[in-house]
């Protein structure tokens, strides 16, 4: 290889200059919009001295049911500050009703008059909107143990509900907000101190496109419940943005998901507890999709699943931070029970507590990958049964590693500061490419429990094929960081066989080839040297550029952005994560900071970049490839 260029050619995607060092990112085309129909306004004011007035400005409605009655479809129903001691039905129009002063000076308050303060129950969709109350004193509507929708009840209907205080509210489903095959969009609401059986804050069903964004969902709770601030039940759900805490429940604290497809991403569930079973934060039952980008912290249960328990589900975990979550069963932060099939991916999790399992608890077919686990209390860090896989992580600090107890797989992780590296009871645990190093016990078996280890560093030494015990030569281990030197024994010599095309803990790509010598295999560890890692902050607003520092060896290097990633294994280069298929820019550089000049343009907002490097010997023709960057600009 004589040309990086001709390896990696610079494509243009059609119609379009998506990225160019000096224009940076290009904007799409705007459509524009034609302007809505008018709407007619109908006017409410309870202090108007003469009732019931006939909805004008000047002669205001004095009960907001009146305006609601007097509305045609397309109208907005406008609210005067007050407190309004009535209970509103939409009576099927889809109408705005709003207050003019906000849900802090605007009360909707049902106290002793039996019922849901607001009913949306005869098909309104989302032409119907609620916005800017306070709702309180709801008791819902149904029978005994079967009322429904303290706050706000919604059938069979697809409203709007936002900027509301929904408080003090009660009902058996829902003493918040209820819907039944409805899909409503719940945005920018505050939802706190309502009681139910299930569902105190939200509960839902068979809503086929449900949308619960940016609200506060707090200090719902009750002895008997399922699901402290959110119950779901055979919905298809996005669930972004929101703040779940001091949620709690007799299982499933913050939010309890049934037989759902669920998008559950940017959230922060802070402080949830379940005091009689499973899943402090977040309990998945049967159910699919994602749960990425949130933060868990100071959750707990009784039982299993300090923040997360997923039974007999198949759900991508992935990007979460957890700190700080306990249990009294299995798994601090995650249990994945019930032969599930779900893979944890990229996370980071600190200060985990369990009786078993300390941070992870892993049944039947579950993958983790990529996953950073530190101080790990009371127990081993990670619990694998048959069938379960811990691949491509890092175990530090902790009081164990990991037990098995059902033949489990371990492979290219770095498990140290540890009481014991890995342990196995009664099963064998398969060990490859790993780095047992510092740990008072590198390996424990038990009541015919074998460690079958290959190709991996071992403190002490065990036997099995291309074993080493030879210190790894960590970067700063007692800071911390558990990347490997150069000159480090473990360094290409994990196990030949491995053909992996993918990522280890730092989203570095694996098999790099940090010899130089023309090979690619994969580094004992979950960490893969390289001769050139990135780091690229974040930008402080739309107009700033990228500002890309290296470090590593002084090696030619070139630098790749792009708007996209596709996995491909570049032989030998390692596994290279910039889209080459698609459109990117190519730069030269040698060592120490580039202002990339990649800049978002005036009126673009949120587009994300991807950056990535390939180091090279002198003749260009030996190199690796760096860590992933990703970016996303204001």
């Amino acid at each position: 290889m004589t040309n990086p260029r001709s390896s990696f050619p610079v494509r243009v995607g059609r119609g379009a200059r998506l990225l160019s060092h000096t224009a940076g990112v290009a904007l799409t085309a705007l459509g524009l919009l034609a302007p809505a129909a008018l709407a007619g306004t109908v006017h409410v004011d309870g202090s108007n001295p003469v009732c019931p007035g006939s909805g004008t400005a000047l002669d205001p409605f004095c009960t907001i049911q009146d305006g609601i009655a007097a509305a045609l479809p397309g109208d907005d129903v406008l609210v005067q500050p007050g407190t309004y001691a009535e209970l509103i039905d939409f009576l099927g129009k889809d109408i705005v009703v709003e207050s003019a002063g906000g849900a802090f000076v605007t009360t909707l308050d049902g106290t002793g008059l039996g019922g849901s303060v607001v009913s949306l129950v005869n098909g309104e969709g989302a032409g119907a909107v609620l916005r800017g109350f306070t709702i309180t004193g709801g008791t819902g509507t149904g029978p005994m143990f079967f009322s429904s929708g303290g706050g706000v009840r919604c059938v069979g209907s697809s409203p709007v509900i936002e900027d509301n205080v929904i408080s003090q509210n009660f009902a058996d489903n829902g003493g918040g907000i209820s819907s039944d095959g409805g899909s409503p969009l719940i945005q920018g609401n505050e939802i706190r101190d309502n009681n139910a059986v299930d569902g105190q804050g939200i509960h839902a069903l068979a809503a086929a496109d449900l949308r619960i964004l940016d609200n506060t969902i707090a200090d719902n709770t009750f002895a008997v419940t399922l699901g402290g601030g959110v119950y779901v039940d055979d919905c298809t759900l996005l669930f972004e943005g929101n703040t779940v805490s001091g949620n709690s429940a007799s299982s499933s604290g913050g939010m309890a998901v049934f037989s759902s497809a669920v998008t559950i991403r940017g959230n922060d569930f802070l402080g949830n507890f379940t005091d009689e079973d499973e899943g402090g934060a977040l309990g998945l039952y049967q159910s699919s999709g994602t749960v990425s980008d949130n933060h868990f912290e100071d959750n707990g249960s009784s039982g299993r699943g300090g923040a997360i328990v997923s039974f007999l589900s198949t759900m991508t975990i992935e990007r979460n931070t957890f700190v700080n979550n306990a249990c009294g069963g299995e798994g601090g932060s995650i249990a994945s029970v019930a032969n599930p099939n779900d893979t944890i991916r990229d996370n980071v999790f600190d200060m985990s507590w369990a009786n078993f399992g300390s941070t992870l608890f892993l049944q039947g077919g579950t993958v983790a990958s990529r996953n950073v686990i530190r101080n790990s209390l009371n127990s081993e860090a990670v619990r694998l049964f048959a069938g379960a896989v811990f691949e491509d992580g890092v175990i530090s600090d902790s009081v164990a590693g990991c037990d098995v107890f059902g033949d489990a797989t371990i492979r290219r992780t770095t498990i140290t500061g540890c009481l014991s590296g890995v342990s196995a009871f009664g099963a064998t645990a398969t060990v490859e490419s790993c780095v047992l190093w510092g740990n008072s016990l590198a390996a424990f078996e038990s009541s015919g429990g074998v460690v079958d280890i290959s190709w991996s560093d071992v403190e002490g030494g065990w036997p099995g094929v291309g074993n080493i015990d030879a210190d790894p030569l960590f970067v700063n281990a007692g800071g911390g960081d558990y990347t490997l030197q150069p000159g480090s024994p473990c360094i290409d010599t994990g196990d030949p066989a491995d053909a992996v095309c993918g990522l280890d803990a730092s989203a570095g790509g694996r098999r790099s080839d940090g010899l130089l010598d023309g090979g690619s295999r994969v580094d004992m560890g979950g960490l893969e040297f390289s001769h050139v890692r990135l780091s690229v902050p974040q930008p402080a607003n739309p107009a700033s550029p990228l500002l890309v520092s290296t470090t590593g060896s002084a090696l030619p290097t070139f630098l790749f952005a792009a708007l996209g990633t596709d996995l491909a294994c570049v032989e030998p280069w390692g596994t290279f994560q910039v889209d080459l298929g698609g459109t990117f820019i190519l730069r030269f550089f040698g060592t120490g900071p580039l202002n990339l000049n990649t800049s978002q343009p005036a009126g673009a907002s949120g587009i994300t970049v991807h950056v990535q490097a390939v180091a090279t010997d002198p003749t260009f023709s030996l190199g690796n490839a760096s860590n992933l960057q990703t970016i996303t600009f204001p």
